[in-house]
């Protein structure tokens, strides 16, 4: 188990307002929601929102693989495993 938990809610609302179409706002984003297909994220959008996720959750994102953390459940869990990592 996770000693640190990433807020969930917050990890969305992030997410969400980098998000441009009202219609993609909608979306129900789940553990296999995908950045770049279903909310339509490209490089510029994704590197924004590795800013606003370094400030909210005092972390430093050195890698910036799109392709790698596109689901959701994997920046997530990435996040949690910085945060612990700095916490140590």
């Amino acid at each position: 188990m996770w000693k640190y938990m990433i807020d969930d809610f917050l990890l969305k609302k992030i997410i969400k307002s980098h998000i441009d179409s009202e219609e993609l706002k909608k979306i129900e984003i789940t553990n296999e929601t995908l950045l770049l297909e279903d909310l339509l994220f490209d490089s510029i959008k994704f590197i924004q929102l590795v800013i606003d996720l370094e400030e909210t959750f005092d972390v430093i994102i050195n890698d910036l693989d799109i392709v790698k953390y596109n689901k959701y459940s994997q920046l997530s869990k990435y996040l949690q495993e910085l945060k612990e990592s700095k916490d140590e």
